[in-house]
């Protein structure tokens, strides 16, 4: 477990109703409330989005890349590890939740909210901070000062494991980390 009472507050951030409408365009609006929300507290923004769950680098290389060229720095972007599943009772909570749980479990006493249009009711469940987008519009302005960062204390002991990748995603992981060697 990492101490990080002094680290930059998280961030985590769904795409898909959050950034983008209910056409999936990412929206001018969103994506302002967005940059200032992660500029004025030197947040850390990390991606829950489904569209991680193929366990594909290419996948996070292009989220990366795409909130770059909207000024977010590339050091201040992660991504949740979208592996996982639940164990016995808790087999319906969805590989997002299990992995926001696993990486705040690694920054017990860090600052962080959570941005998402779906599982309010998993999330307080859970006691996890979120803040519920509008799904047919994500982030809006007046959804600004709303948002806040609360502290995680308390670690969240739920039985998960790790799915294992499928071959395809395997092999289109070791393509990449080759393409990467020899281009680099």
């Amino acid at each position: 477990m990492k101490n990080s009472v002094h680290e930059a507050p998280i961030l985590f951030l769904d795409f898909d109703g959050v950034i983008n409408d209910n056409e999936e365009q990412v929206t001018e609006e969103a994506i302002e409330v967005l940059y200032r929300l992660y500029s004025s507290s030197k947040a850390k923004i990390v991606v829950i989005s489904n569209w991680l769950e193929d366990g594909c680098l290419a996948i996070q290389k292009r989220l990366r890349q795409f909130l770059s060229e909207f000024g977010f720095s590339e050091e201040a972007i992660d991504f949740i590890d979208p592996n996982f599943i639940g164990e016995e009772d808790y087999s319906i909570l969805p590989p997002r939740i299990l992995g926001i749980i696993h990486y705040m479990n690694e920054h017990i006493g860090q600052e962080y909210v959570i941005l998402d249009d779906q599982y309010q009711k998993m999330y307080q469940m859970l006691h996890l901070h979120h803040y519920q987008t509008r799904q047919a519009q994500g982030l809006r302005y007046l959804d600004e000062e709303k948002i806040t960062f609360q502290p995680y204390s308390v670690p969240i002991s739920i039985p998960y494991r790790h799915r294992p990748l499928t071959e395809r995603e395997n092999l289109t992981n070791r393509l990449i980390k080759v393409l990467k060697k020899d281009f680099s």
